[in-house]
């Protein structure tokens, strides 16, 4: 007789915005079986039907070995073929003190990981930039903020695993989780802090997002209506994201130094023109030390964009670093011509 079952998963997400917008997947799915094969509904994973490219899928409990599969179109699933059963590990002895267990021989324990990216298209807007809307000032934010939302059809786990973009991180209280029968939000169940707990990584790793008890049996409790009603529901995770205060500098400091070049540019060929030497003199200095600075802050930058990491504003700071440039060189040629001519 054929037996399995989901003992437990976990759903870690990982977005990135650069180079392109795209969020991986990893569900780690702890499952008793005793079929040589596993089909994983994508469909009633995936919430709208959403495309994914880069599947992978391993055995953690055999090696690590990656294992095969197969689209079954007319299921909707992915048909993930584990191999030989005797290569599999066996079930904890526990198991089969449960009396309405023993009718199913030769049951096998295998920890599945599944990795699979969703790009962002026409169907899928991954970030929304919050600071885009300026009907009330209270909603602008001099630095960009983010806010993205993923869903899927499981059972709630009291925990999920997060990775922000590089360079960015959750902003406190933001995380929601709701529950609902439909994308159009009827009958929603929601939690907001302090019922969500996130703890910060010391360093850009991962979040990890925790639910109590409590909260998640009612969840769960919810999803069993629906599941039985033959509702469409979706588990929704919504968060805002922020750069790093780090990053944040670097933006700044381009945008500034952008602005002190033009000014001293245009102040020394106020300069050559009228003949002033002694504002000519501090000019040349500080183009001088300026154009030095830049060229740390251009290695920085191009290491940060090489590596993936997400600067506020990152195209305009690039522009204005080249633009720096430019007009520190006009400067330096300017005050070094006019010693000629003055």
């Amino acid at each position: 007789m054929d037996y399995y079952a989901i003992i437990i998963n976990w759903t870690h997400i990982k977005d990135n915005l650069h180079p392109t917008k795209t969020r991986g997947i990893r569900e780690v799915i702890d499952i008793y079986t005793n079929r040589n094969y596993f089909d994983w509904d994508y469909e009633h994973k995936i919430f709208d039907k959403l495309k994914f490219t880069d599947i992978h899928i391993h055995a953690r409990n055999m090696n690590n070995t990656e294992l095969g599969f197969t689209p079954l179109e007319a299921e909707k699933v992915l048909r993930i073929s584990l191999g030989k059963l005797d290569d599999l590990p066996n079930v904890l002895s526990s198991f089969y003190k449960e009396k309405s267990n023993k009718k199913y021989p030769n049951v096998k324990h295998l920890k599945l990981e599944i990795d699979y990216v969703q790009p962002e298209n026409e169907e899928l807007t991954l970030f929304e930039i919050e600071n885009k809307n300026l009907s009330s000032w209270k909603n602008f934010h001099i630095f960009p903020q983010y806010r993205t939302v993923f869903g899927f059809r499981d059972k709630l786990m009291p925990e999920f695993h997060l990775k922000v973009p590089k360079g960015m991180e959750i902003i406190d209280n933001s995380v929601e989780l709701v529950v609902c029968p439909d994308k159009n939000g009827n009958f929603p169940l929601k939690y907001y802090p302090p019922e969500v707990t996130v703890t910060k990584p010391r360093t850009r790793k991962k979040h990890d997002i925790y639910l109590e008890e409590k909260q998640m049996k009612i969840f769960n409790k919810k999803i069993d209506e629906y599941i039985k009603k033959e509702y469409n529901f979706g588990i929704f995770v919504a968060y805002k994201a922020k750069h790093g205060l780090r990053f944040k500098f670097i933006s700044f400091f381009a945008f500034s130094t952008l602005i002190i070049s033009v000014l001293i540019t245009a102040s020394s060929i106020i300069s050559l023109i009228f003949k002033l030497p002694i504002i000519k003199s501090t000019e040349l200095t500080i183009g001088l030390g300026l154009f030095t600075m830049l060229i740390p802050l251009l290695v920085m930058y191009m290491d940060i964009l090489v590596n993936n990491y997400e600067i506020p504003y990152n195209k305009y700071v690039l522009y204005s670093i080249i633009g720096s440039f430019m007009l520190l060189i006009l400067q330096i040629m300017t005050n070094l011509a006019s010693l000629y001519i003055l």
